[in-house]
């Protein structure tokens, strides 16, 4: 595992850490471990945004795409593919309210 951190010059912006593993036999990748190491370097660097990206160096068959913790009917920590597509779309939202704001418009969202 090893990471690299993205800043902005003009401080505006959060850090973005981003760690990468690879992985030769996909049978040994850990989602578990994967998301120890986020944690563990998300506090380290005082940082919420994390990106882990896993490189593996053979064909992949059946890797797990999200992540649950907890008990059957109320996980306390849940993540996967679905959960970042969500908070693109409301960062992107975020974005274009804000440029909506700097010209004195108004977003308006259709029901």
């Amino acid at each position: 595992m090893s990471y690299n951190r993205v800043e902005w010059q003009d401080g505006l912006r959060e850090t973005i850490l981003f760690i990468l593993e690879e992985e030769t036999d996909w049978h040994r990748f850990s989602l578990h471990r994967l998301g120890s190491y986020c944690f563990e370097l998300a506090d380290l660097c005082k940082s919420d945004c994390v990106v882990p990206v896993v490189i593996f160096l053979r064909e992949a068959d059946s890797v797990p795409a999200s992540l649950s913790l907890g008990a059957e009917h109320q996980p306390y920590v849940e993540r996967g593919i679905e959960v970042f597509e969500a908070q693109k779309k409301d960062r992107q939202l975020r974005a274009l309210q804000r440029k909506a704001n700097k010209f004195g418009m108004e977003l308006v969202l259709a029901a």
